[in-house]
């Protein structure tokens, strides 16, 4: 899949597909189930679906990537 989107789909080491949730860096889910051990077709329909529905075109996000403020100071 192209960069940039939510979900993104790799092969992995067994020859399976994955969809994977780049904001959650974890395996993507639909429903109940975790989205890995996938035929290629169904990997590719299914990435597709999950950024089209749940707002993958936007970058994903990455909360302890984000610049800190020098100037805020906790506690």
């Amino acid at each position: 899949m192209a960069g940039g989107t939510r979900f993104e789909m790799f092969r992995d080491p067994t020859d399976s597909w994955v969809v994977w949730d780049c904001e959650r860096d974890d395996f993507a889910s639909f429903g109940a189930n975790s989205l890995y051990g996938l035929a290629e077709s169904h990997a590719r329909t299914v990435c597709n679906l999950l950024n089209t529905t749940r707002g993958g075109a936007r970058p994903a996000m990455r909360p302890w990537l984000r610049p800190v403020d020098p100037g805020h100071h906790a506690g």
